[in-house]
């Protein structure tokens, strides 16, 4: 569960475990896991990859120094042989590490701090496409090393409340599989932090730029894929079925620590790719799925639970959410500059009976970027009802009126009478599609006429980034540690490369983001962040949805249980009934 940027949405932060809890031993099983995933990752090289279909099936092949446990929330050594020693040299924190002695990679060959240092090179070459992974690791400054193959320190003078958990929770990778002609220990770290892409001819560009060349080989990110995980991958069909098979023997049996990264119960996992959930159910009916999660429509698992034959052969499992929906709204949008404009949308939503009728009661309300069950989640901001004459009042206020009496507010905007038409860009089909229709409708009784544009997800973040949008329907996961809000809500993440999508922020609100990054777990970050909830809140930036329940449909045949992180389900860590 690796964090893959700086600046992701993350659970809530508990500190480290002083000791490890015991796990009982792995009794390994020749039983096979199914589980259906509804499209192809998209590579499996965890520094190239932006899926999250992919970081499901990288968790069992590969390993972090340090992860987060998905049930408890406490980050504890995977790869480390215990917590990070903190140190203090002037204005420079250090964070040291001592790798396990057992760790070792399919050749045999231990894991050393070559293959830290290297992958974490890999991320910071710019050549290197790896979608926004570069600035969880650029505040290192420098990586220190001893004679000891298995210690080293990060230093850094950041001072960012993230900085361990970002240079810790990244996956390792073997550096003489990856880079067999150690082209990256030919630079230094300073030397590719420095390095950008406009420099295409130094020498160090040049070394730079051939290793990205050979990294990306498409090999790397499929069949010749290998970590030192619990599993290995068997057989990859493209648009039908990849198979992982556990590595047996497997150095990480033998440990006792009780986070779920050693956890290796299922003989072979097969990941057969169904795009249709209507498919997945009869495929789960039928006993050819053990397992159907992700983001279930739950009006279909709702049915799943009234249906007969299902009910003999399935659990239904409901877990805390890992996600929250959300409507993201242009507010520099000519046509949604003013925040009364922006509060009509808002109340246009009946919101009550969605939660009822399309959530089937599966999500709680929400009013904050923020999970409710965060400690810095602000209760106290009221739930914006249902009320179309106060959208009205509210358009009103913003200079809206019918003048040319068509039914479609309009007012004068640089001159020009402009009418009140606004895109609201969905992913096709699903809950994002019915939501829209929602406010469509809704928004006509207001005088809004709302155009619904389906988009494919990578067309659809290519709009939002443009800042070429009115509405979009969006969601967002959750990670462990705190929420850091400056890639969503800064100016300076205003950029088309950036993910403040809405164009929310000011000299205030940057003030008040800056020193969440910098501050101490307390009283203190915690009303920092309820301040930036409540100015989120007042101004409209989004319209902030529902949180909704993790839904998971789980066969008799398997023992598993819910998770608190995306995917929300750990497949390695479902047991056979009976074990």
């Amino acid at each position: 569960m690796p964090i893959l940027y700086k600046f992701c949405w993350f659970l809530p932060f508990i500190c480290l475990a002083t000791a490890h809890c015991k796990k009982e031993t792995v009794k390994l099983t020749t039983e096979s896991l199914t589980v259906r995933i509804n499209r192809e990752p998209d590579i499996l090289n965890p520094v190239l990859s932006n899926s999250a279909v992919a970081s499901a099936i990288q968790n069992l092949l590969f390993l972090p120094l340090m992860d987060f446990d998905p049930y408890t929330q406490e980050i504890k050594p995977v790869l480390t042989s215990g917590p990070t020693t903190i140190l203090h040299q002037g204005n420079n924190t250090g964070y040291k590490i001592k790798l396990r002695e057992e760790a070792r990679w399919d050749d045999g060959s231990p894991v050393t701090v070559d293959d830290v240092v290297f992958s974490l090179k890999a991320i910071l070459n710019p050549f290197v496409p790896t979608n926004g992974k570069r600035g969880v690791i650029y505040p290192i400054d420098s990586i220190e090393t001893f004679s000891n193959p298995t210690e080293l320190i990060f230093w850094t003078d950041d001072n960012y409340f993230l900085d361990e958990q970002s240079f810790t929770n990244n996956f390792i990778l073997q550096e003489s599989r990856f880079d067999s002609s150690f082209q990256l220990k030919k630079l230094s770290w300073s030397a590719l932090k420095a390095l950008n892409t406009e420099d295409t001819a130094s020498l160090v560009s040049r070394i730079a730029q051939a290793f990205a060349l050979q990294f990306t080989n498409p090999a790397l990110g499929r069949e010749g894929l290998s970590g030192c995980g619990p599993y290995r991958i068997e057989q990859w069909v493209s648009n039908q079925y990849l198979k992982l098979k556990r590595k047996e023997p497997w150095w990480g049996l033998s440990v006792t620590d009780s986070i779920v990264n050693f956890s290796a119960y299922p003989a072979e996992i097969t990941y057969r790719i169904i795009a249709e959930e209507a498919n997945a159910i009869n495929a789960l009916k039928e006993g050819l799925l053990d397992l159907v999660a992700t983001d279930i429509n739950p009006a279909n698992f709702k049915a799943m639970r009234e249906d007969s034959t299902l009910i003999r052969k399935v659990n239904f499992i409901t877990g805390p959410p890992i996600r929250f929906v959300y409507l993201s709204l242009n507010n520099r949008s000519p046509l949604l500059l003013q925040a009364e404009t922006r509060r009509a949308l808002a109340q246009l939503m009946d919101l009550d009976q969605l939660q009822k009728n399309l959530f089937q009661g599966f999500a709680q309300r929400i009013t904050a970027p923020f999970q409710p069950a965060k400690i810095y989640y602000d209760h106290d901001l009221p739930l914006i009802p249902f009320d179309i004459e106060k959208a009205k009042a509210n358009l009103s206020l913003a200079g809206w009126m019918d003048t040319n009496h068509n039914g479609t507010l309009d007012k004068k905007i640089n001159n020009r009478i402009t009418e009140l038409q606004l895109r609201l860009m969905v992913t096709p089909g699903g809950l994002g599609q019915q939501i829209a229709i929602h406010l469509q409708e809704q928004s006509l009784k207001a005088g809004i006429r709302i155009e619904i544009i389906p988009k494919p997800i990578h067309l659809l973040l290519e709009s939002v980034r443009n800042h070429d949008f009115e509405i979009a329907a969006l969601s967002d996961s959750q990670y462990p540690g705190p929420d850091d809000p400056y890639s969503y809500w800064h100016t300076e993440s205003y950029t088309s490369d950036g993910q403040n999508f809405t164009g929310f922020g000011s000299p205030q609100t940057d003030s008040i983001i800056d020193q969440i990054r910098h501050s101490e777990p307390g009283e203190r970050r915690t009303s920092l962040y309820k301040s930036l909830q409540k100015e989120i809140y007042d101004q409209q930036a989004a319209v902030f949805l529902f949180a909704p329940q993790n839904l998971i449909a789980l066969s008799k045949k398997w023992n598993g249980r819910a998770a608190s992180v995306r995917p929300g389900y750990f497949v390695n860590d479902f047991k056979p009934v009976g074990q």
